[in-house]
């Protein structure tokens, strides 16, 4: 094998693994692309079954037109958004009508069948809201069946979103704790309304621990540290410190609105006479927690995408870089080879004794040096053979002259 054919095979490897690993890179980014997005819908679902039964709960204790146009457009939304996370398809962006966005549908076979678990729950819900919104005997009957399946609609969604971020995704895992907080916020509001309308020790508890999740769960969003994954409070992960600014500037504005939702929840608990105060002030502040929180997740999913880009950029870059390496180098090893097949050619004519042409310094580095090496030797041999020469020419005379005196 000549050094030619050798050194064109190493780069001709070298840019070969180079696009391998840019192409995997690629591969991997355009899988995660949307991953993000999807993890903050899938989210908001958890969130959605609880807002859904906390005013289909609202609307019974006092039915409104107003209330049930915001009953009907969650379950909308909670209906589009599974759709399309999984088969695919536009949901809305926000919580109002507005930006669509496209989701890719799920793929993964146990995905798929949570997904599917949840949406057997729902249509149960669905069918007691919609005889809720009735005016029939029945009513009673279908709070009563909200209250049994919403919990069951809310864990099936959680195992479906940490079996796809824990699993899948784990890099996502902020997005999702994130996520989860605006489903607690709807959780607690609920669950007051539950211990407001039957006060026990059960229901008290329960809200208490919702409030302690979503105040853990704030701190280690925002400055880092082990939070509960699970709605129970087991099964830990540590987030980083966020360092975004735009994120932390939301999460300080949802520690504003949170402070006066757990303070009415508080009151809510401590002091009977001051329930329907309480109520109130948890429903100014539930929405803006809600809200707040709901941007805060947005940018949270902004931030993975633009590290995603940059990936990208990063990986182009270094492609553009390698390529560049690889010309750089073929120009190199042609230029070597060129050189190297000059001098093989010279020291051809030198062994046939054509020491009078010079050999003149070619290539670079090291090949120069041998060719100067080469001329060195042309020379030498060159002056050599020439005192050779100028010997032979007189010796022949020398001797003749003797050979005439002898006779």
């Amino acid at each position: 094998m000549s050094l030619r054919t050798l050194l064109f095979a190493q780069i001709f490897a070298f840019v070969g693994l180079l696009g391998i690993v840019l192409w995997a890179t690629l591969q991997l980014a355009s899988s995660d692309g949307g991953d993000a997005l999807y993890i903050n819908v899938a989210g908001r679902q958890r969130m959605l079954s609880q807002r859904a039964t906390k005013e289909a709960l609202e609307y019974a204790q006092s039915p409104s037109r107003a209330q049930r146009e915001r009953l009907e457009a969650t379950v909308h939304l909670f209906a589009q958004s599974h759709r399309a996370l999984r088969l695919g398809g536009d949901a809305q962006a926000g919580l109002q009508e507005g930006v669509k966005v496209s989701l890719r549908g799920a793929a993964d076979a146990k995905l798929v069948g949570l997904l599917d678990a949840v949406d057997a729950e729902w249509k149960v819900v669905v069918g007691s809201i919609d005889t809720l919104l009735e005016t029939s005997p029945r009513r009673a009957t279908a709070v009563a069946r909200l209250a049994e399946k919403a919990p069951q609609v809310l864990t099936n969604m959680d195992q479906a979103v940490r079996y796809f971020t824990t699993v899948e995704k784990p890099n996502y895992a902020a997005i999702d704790v994130a996520g989860r907080q605006r489903m607690l916020s709807q959780r607690a509001a609920l669950q007051a309304l539950g211990y407001d309308a039957r006060p026990s020790s059960q229901s008290l508890a329960a809200l208490q621990a919702t409030v302690a999740l979503f105040s853990r769960s704030h701190v280690a969003l925002r400055d880092g540290g082990r939070v509960p994954t699970r709605l129970d409070g087991t099964g830990v992960t540590r987030l980083p410190v966020n360092r975004d600014e735009r994120i932390r500037a939301k999460l300080d504005e949802v520690e504003d609105f949170w402070v006066a939702e757990r303070e009415a929840i508080e009151v809510l608990a401590e002091d009977p006479n001051q329930h329907r105060e309480a109520l109130q002030a948890l429903r100014v502040a539930n929405p803006a927690v809600l809200a707040t929180m709901n941007d805060a997740v947005f940018r949270a999913q902004e931030v993975a995408e633009e590290n995603l880009r940059q990936l990208e950029t990063v990986q182009l870059v270094a492609l553009g870089l390698g390529l560049g390496a690889a010309l750089l180098g073929g120009l190199l090893a042609f230029n070597i080879s060129s050189t190297l097949n000059r001098l093989r050619g010279m020291a051809d004519e030198i062994s046939r004794g054509r020491v009078g042409e010079p050999v003149p310094p070619i290539g670079i580095g090291e090949v120069r040096a041998l060719s100067q090496s080469f001329e060195r030797m042309r020379f030498s041999l060159n002056a050599t053979m020439k005192m050779q020469e100028g010997s032979q020419d007189t010796q022949p005379g020398e001797t003749g002259d003797s050979y005439a005196s002898l006779f």
